[in-house]
């Protein structure tokens, strides 16, 4: 069930970021047919069919952006919601969180999977220091109607709870060891 969602995504730890998440998504394996990395990264890079969502102008209003994914993710085209929540996984958290959030009472299982999917991705890449991303994920488990959806949230809940876990533990296990 934890493959299901973390999805097909290889995960790896990162010791040297102590001060992030321990678990991080593990660059893709590169096909044995090709040898050369920036001729794999070309073949990568062509194999990908996502919808882009409209990039910012460096003039464009950060909530005017925010707003527009907004309305995107709620759209009857699912390859421009697909793309809105990739943006939104990229975005900064506390910019995201709050659209996040509302999506996940307001849609349909497949809504709330991806946006529990771009909750996962901001964890990962952000962490979860302020605690914003577990407390969405809480209400989720506690105040949801759709039994799948609590699951999946409980699982990411889960998962970085573990994470934030091993962090301290690292962190306590290289203050107590001793300087050479």
């Amino acid at each position: 069930m934890l493959a299901a969602l973390l999805g097909a995504t290889a995960w790896r730890y990162l010791p040297e970021h102590s001060d992030s998440t321990a678990l991080v998504p593990a660059p893709p394996p590169q096909p044995a047919h090709i040898d050369d990395p920036a001729a794999w990264a070309l073949a990568v890079a062509q194999d990908d069919d996502r919808v882009e969502v409209d990039a910012p102008s460096p003039q464009e209003n950060p909530s005017e952006r925010m707003a527009q994914l907004a309305a995107q993710v709620r759209s009857e085209d699912a390859d421009v919601r697909a793309a809105a929540l990739d943006a939104l996984a990229r975005m900064p958290k506390a910019q995201a969180v709050p659209i996040l959030r509302t999506l996940l009472s307001a849609t349909d299982s497949e809504g709330r999977q991806g946006a529990l999917d771009a909750l996962r991705t901001l964890a990962v890449d952000q962490g979860d220091g302020d605690g914003a991303i577990g407390d969405v994920l809480r209400l989720t488990i506690y105040d949801g109607d759709d039994a799948a959806t609590a699951d999946s949230a409980q699982l990411l809940l889960d998962t970085i709870q573990q994470s934030v876990v091993q962090t301290i533990e690292r962190k306590a296990d290289r203050r107590s060891a001793p300087k050479s």
